[in-house]
């Protein structure tokens, strides 16, 4: 009677760890396939960014609409993206950055105000990667140069040598202007 049961907890015992053995081997084996998924992912992604550098100014005019859905700010999305996804259309040329706006947007115009927010802010995250960025200063030194960025609102004039308030930063590409900022001088609360 002893020695059945200290077989039977002991083939148990063996039974266990082969189990445990063998989920390890799947965990395993599926965390490879996970791995190699998610590098072919990033290499697409880097293929991509390397195909929206040099056609940021394709998408002159999207940049801070695309900024204003991520900020909640704009709640009629289906039009940026619409934008978006037509001119990444028409860019036949560019095969790794049509891939991936598929793979990644496509049904934009079944998401909900949620989805859309998130997926603007993996947008944004994406032309980053290609260099195009959104300036971050909310006041500037006026000086000639800085109207090659921003624009003053209303067409005010602003004295040079003052400090001119951003209401809308401009986005560059290195030292290129996509779009100009909008700057209004004097005090903040006019």
């Amino acid at each position: 009677m002893k020695l059945k049961f200290i077989l039977l907890v002991f083939s148990t015992l063996l039974l266990t760890a082969a189990l445990i053995v063998y989920i390890i081997r799947i965990i395993r084996r599926d965390m490879r396939v996970w791995r190699e998924k998610q590098n072919l992912r990033n290499e697409n992604i880097q293929k991509a960014v390397a195909d929206m550098t040099p056609r940021a100014k394709s998408f002159i005019g999207l940049y801070e609409p695309l900024q204003m859905i991520k900020n909640s700010q704009l709640k009629s999305f289906q039009s940026v993206f619409a934008d978006w996804d037509t001119r990444i259309g028409n860019m036949e040329d560019a095969p790794a950055l049509v891939n991936y706006w598929n793979e990644t947007y496509s049904g934009f115009d079944n998401w909900n105000n949620l989805k859309a927010v998130r997926k603007a802010g993996e947008l944004l995250m994406f032309i980053q990667k290609a260099g195009i960025t959104r300036c971050a200063e909310t006041e500037v030194k006026v000086t000639r140069d800085i109207f090659r960025q921003y624009m003053a609102k209303g067409g005010v004039r602003i004295e040079p040598d003052t400090v001119a308030y951003v209401e809308m930063p401009c986005w560059m590409s290195g030292d290129e202007v996509l779009e100009k900022g909008i700057i209004k001088g004097g005090n903040q609360d006019e």
